[in-house]
């Protein structure tokens, strides 16, 4: 007998109960695979467990889990991929946020929601790697900041009252008709040459840009290299975390693996850098841009134990969103949730087969379910123990 559940044998124990009165079978998979979500949803089952590696920054910022693991449902366990003797703590949010804003170094997790969507938030204990590629924090310091002429791009300035890190930001207005060419740039082509070469392919510059605007506004591009003409560049059209740009302050996020490269620059002797806002013709003048805080991190490689949202797969193995009316389709159930699925799906089947009649049938059914979702709960449990130990690391500055 298979581990796990059929669509067929589901199927049939369906038509069995409902004696005839079953609906067509487009309804009656379209009921299983509900239910099953529906199951899915509520309970984490170890058959649905899944693991993944990613490359995550682990400075505390929001890491969009949609974004990294399509099929991601819920958490389990955050892990190290070449530590042995370590292990990651996942903890609660505001308990993370003391640690991360009195610099505590330590292997925590947590995940939070932002307009309905789950983000990871890592620390380590060793901490990681990183470069300054520029503060901002001065026009002539590090290099000299410069418009490029054939843009949009005018009056450059520093501004030292509306910076994220206090130290100052990089601040110009756009002249729609300053160019033709529909965007903005500033450049510095003297700045302390860097040797990039172990974030070559690897690393994530992040970044700040205030924007007055976004209504045409299109991409937010950065380039490095060693020359305006040998460069790499890429561009971000979301913030950091997945989410739209915005009017006001956006984190930016550029990774180097989705890069190209201009010329031949060159990797150890990186010194020359460039912003450059991207927008449509029908973009109009801006007053104040700001860009600060350019930073290039080295990302680490974690393993994302989760629990995932497909509940089912094909004999071969392949998992998908939902079953196919292929008889052989596998439910990533234990057979012993059999009975709750069944049952789950007649919820749904009675009401289209006898419509106000079908009150008597759904009594039974919701009976029945009761009775078994009781006996289920009682030997497993349906969302993971979060610790919720409040521990407060205090400042060492205080």
């Amino acid at each position: 007998m298979a581990n796990f559940l059929t669509y067929s044998e589901v199927d049939t124990d369906i038509q069995s109960r409902m004696q005839g009165s079953a609906p067509d079978q487009t309804k009656r998979l379209n009921a299983i695979n509900l239910a099953a979500q529906n199951l899915g949803a509520k309970y984490d089952i170890d058959s649905t467990k899944r693991e993944k590696i990613v490359y995550i920054v682990p400075n505390g910022d929001p890491i969009n889990l949609s974004t990294e693991i399509p099929d991601y449902k819920n958490i389990k366990d955050l892990r190290y991929l070449n530590k042995s003797n370590g292990e990651f703590r996942r903890i609660e949010d505001d308990i993370f946020d003391i640690h991360s804003k009195n610099g505590a170094l330590i292997d925590e997790y947590t995940t939070t929601f932002n307009n309905g969507k789950e983000y990871l938030r890592v620390s380590m204990a060793d901490g990681y790697s990183s470069t300054d590629l520029h503060a901002c924090n001065s026009l002539t310091e590090n290099g000299t900041w410069a418009v490029v002429a054939a843009s949009d791009a005018v009056n450059l300035s520093l501004n030292t009252v509306n910076s994220v890190n206090s130290g100052g930001a990089l601040q110009f207005d756009i002249d729609v008709s300053n160019s033709v060419n529909n965007y903005a740039v500033v450049e510095n082509s003297t700045i302390t040459s860097l040797d990039l070469t172990s974030y070559l392919g690897l690393g994530r510059a992040r970044f700040w840009v205030y924007l007055p605007s976004v209504t045409e506004f299109t991409s937010v591009e950065l380039r490095w290299g060693s020359s305006s003409s040998d460069y790499y560049s890429a561009v971000a059209t979301t913030n950091i975390d997945g989410s739209p740009l915005v009017s006001g302050l956006n984190h930016i996020e550029i990774d180097w693996a989705d890069a190209t490269s201009t010329g031949s620059p060159d990797v150890s002797a990186v010194d020359y850098l460039a912003i450059k806002l991207n927008y449509t013709a029908s973009f109009t003048d801006q007053t104040a841009v700001r860009v600060e805080g350019i930073k290039m991190f080295l990302p680490m490689p974690v393993r994302i134990v989760y629990y995932s949202s497909y509940v089912s797969q094909t004999t071969s193995g392949t998992f998908q969103p939902d079953l196919t009316a292929t008889s052989s389709d596998e439910i990533l159930l234990p057979r012993r949730f059999k009975n709750l699925l069944v049952l789950e799906s007649l919820k749904i089947l009675w009401p289209m087969s006898m419509g106000q009649d079908s009150t008597p049938y759904l009594n039974q059914v919701y009976a029945d379910y009761s009775k078994e979702e009781k006996s289920l709960d009682a030997t497993i449990g349906n969302r993971p123990n979060v610790n919720r130990r409040r521990v407060k690391i205090h400042n060492p500055l205080d």
